[in-house]
C-alpha cells in the first residue's frame, strides 16, 4: 500500500462518500490506495449503516468505530488513531466535507518522492497553494521519527504537521500540481455541533 487516506466522519455520510468515491477515482492506481475511516459510536446516522451505505465490504475501505471525542476539536487525536491503522508509505489529511478534484495521478506522482522528511501539498480551491495547507500529506516514517517511533499528531494536525516536520526540522514541501481539494467547510454554527 503507498498511500493511506485518513478521513475522520460524523454525521455526514453523503459528504463520506463523495470524499471516498474522489481518492479512488482521482488516484492511477487505486489498488495502491486505502481510505481509512474514523466514524464516532454516537453517531446519529448509525455508523454501522454508514459503513455499509458508504463503502459496503470494500477491501480498500476500513473503519474504526470509536467513543465520541470532543469531534472537530479533537481531530488531532482522530488522526493519530487513523495513522496507526495505516499501512501506507504516505498518510493524506481529509475531511469528510472535502473532496479531490483534478487529473488522475497524484499517488504517482507521491512514488516519485524518496525524501522521507516532507510534506506534500495539493492545491486548495477555497486556501490556494501555500505552505502549511489544510490537507497536507507526510509520510508515516516522518512522525514516527519525531517520536521514536511512536505516532502522534498534534492540535491542529496540519499546522502541526508543517511546524514540526518543514519550520523545526527542515523538511521540505512538495506540492501536487493540478490536484485540488474542494473544502466545503461548514458553518460556524455546524461547526460548534461538531464541537460539542
Amino acid at each position: 500500500m503507498n498511500v493511506s487516506v485518513l478521513i475522520p466522519s460524523r454525521a455526514r455520510p453523503e459528504g463520506l462518500r463523495r470524499a471516498i468515491e474522489s481518492v479512488f477515482a482521482t488516484a492511477a492506481e487505486p489498488e495502491n490506495v486505502e481510505a481509512l475511516v474514523r466514524l464516532d459510536e454516537d453517531d446519529p446516522t448509525n455508523p454501522v449503516r454508514t459503513r455499509l451505505m458508504v463503502f459496503g465490504a470494500s477491501p480498500r475501505v476500513r473503519a474504526w468505530v470509536g467513543p465520541r471525542l470532543r469531534g472537530y476539536a479533537s481531530l488531532n487525536l482522530l488522526y493519530t488513531e487513523l495513522t496507526v491503522m495505516a499501512s501506507g508509505r504516505w498518510c493524506w489529511i481529509m475531511n469528510d466535507d472535502a473532496f479531490i478534484k483534478g487529473q488522475p495521478g497524484w499517488d504517482l506522482k507521491l512514488k516519485e518522492i524518496v525524501d522521507e522528511f516532507c510534506l506534500v501539498q495539493p492545491d486548495c480551491e477555497k486556501y490556494g497553494k501555500y505552505e502549511g495547507g489544510p490537507f497536507p500529506i507526510f509520510p508515516v516514517t516522518a512522525v514516527k521519527r519525531i517520536f521514536d517511533g511512536q505516532i502522534f499528531i498534534g492540535d491542529p494536525a496540519d499546522t502541526w504537521l508543517d511546524q514540526q516536520i518543514v519550520k523545526l526540522r527542515g523538511g521540505k514541501t512538495y506540492y501536487l500540481d493540478g490536484t485540488y481539494v474542494q473544502h466545503d467547510r461548514p458553518s460556524d454554527e455546524e461547526l460548534a455541533k461538531h464541537r460539542a
